[in-house]
C-alpha cells in the first residue's frame, strides 16, 4: 500500500472489497500517465489527456457520459451523474455533466475530483477556485476494487 492507493479508511461508503479511489486513481482515469502529479493536472477539453475520451449522449435507451480508453484499449463508461448543489441543494446537470470524488482529502473542506461533460474533462486537483471541489457538493462516488 502506497500514497497513491490509501488502505480503506472507515468513513469509506463503499461495500466490502471495494473504495473510493484515490486522487491517483482518478488522474489515471483523467490522464493515464501514472507520473504527473494529479494536484497539478486541469484541462477544459478532451485533447489534453492521454486516455481517449468519447461522450455519448443520452438516448431513449441509455444515460449519457463518458467513454474512456485507455492505450491498452480497456474502456470505462463514467454516467453523467450530474451533482447535488452545494447551496440549493437540488440536483443539477443530469445527463449532461459527471462530477466524481477521489477520496483524497486537501485544505479547504475540498477534495479532489473528476468533472466532465460533452465539451471536456477537469481533474481538479487545486484545493482553491472550483466550486465542484468543495465537500458541500453533492458530487457522486465510484467505487474501485481494493
Amino acid at each position: 500500500i502506497s500514497s497513491r492507493n490509501p488502505v480503506k479508511n472507515g468513513n469509506d461508503p463503499c461495500p466490502s472489497g471495494w473504495k473510493v479511489p484515490s486522487k491517483w486513481v482518478i488522474a489515471d482515469i483523467y490522464n493515464n500517465d501514472g507520473t504527473t502529479d494529479p494536484a497539478l493536472d486541469s484541462q477544459s477539453n478532451y485533447t489534453g489527456t492521454n486516455n481517449t475520451w468519447v461522450w455519448r449522449a443520452a438516448s431513449n435507451n441509455a444515460v449519457g457520459g463518458a467513454v474512456i480508453t485507455n492505450a491498452n484499449g480497456e474502456r470505462l463508461f463514467m454516467p453523467a451523474v450530474g451533482y447535488r448543489h452545494f447551496k440549493y441543494y437540488i440536483l443539477n446537470d443530469i445527463g449532461t455533466y459527471g462530477s466524481y470524488w477521489s477520496s483524497t482529502y486537501m485544505a479547504f473542506s475540498r477534495a479532489t475530483n473528476l468533472y466532465f461533460g460533452s465539451n471536456g474533462v477537469s481533474y481538479t486537483g487545486s484545493p482553491q477556485g472550483d466550486l465542484y471541489n468543495g465537500k458541500s457538493n453533492g458530487n457522486c462516488v465510484r467505487c474501485v476494487a481494493e
